[in-house]
């Protein structure tokens, strides 16, 4: 069949024309799977892979953002004050940093948002945390 230019969809469990069928599905069947997906709580895991393809980055795997959450409490890792709700890279993706559990942190929009795409270091030195000790010792527990 494929010599007559058809490929074979698994959610019509019939052979349609090959520009029709990607990864073994037509559109229609695709677009249901995903609506399935997320219908059944895959919006945790949707929402950020689609983000994070926009911006050119890779995802957090799920076991790290499990693992994170725990590990700070649900909690801000800077502020340690308000629930995290969104994630930080310590070394920013703009100078460098790679999404990998060593690099990722939770954190609260406030601090998030006001951190941007500085240096950890810089921010918190404009924060008034001015001990270099301190810096050091913060950013090797974070990394652990």
């Amino acid at each position: 069949m494929a010599a007559l230019g058809l490929a074979w969809c698994r959610g019509c469990a019939d052979w349609l024309p090959r520009r029709a069928v990607r990864s073994g599905v037509c559109r229609d069947h695709a677009n249901a799977e995903y609506r399935a997906q997320y219908a059944a709580g895959g919006k945790l895991t949707i929402a950020p892979r689609v983000r994070a393809r926009a911006r050119g980055i890779a995802p957090l795997p799920q076991i790290a953002r499990d693992y994170l959450t725990e590990q700070f409490q649900g909690r801000c890792a800077y502020c340690g004050l308000r629930k995290a709700t969104t994630w930080d890279h310590i070394l920013p993706v703009a100078r460098g940093g790679e999404t990998k559990p060593g690099n990722i942190v939770p954190a609260c929009v406030t601090c998030n948002s006001s951190k941007k795409a500085r240096p950890f270091a810089d921010w918190m030195n404009e924060r008034g945390f001015h001990d270099a000790a301190f810096f050091d010792v913060l950013v090797l527990e974070l990394l652990e």
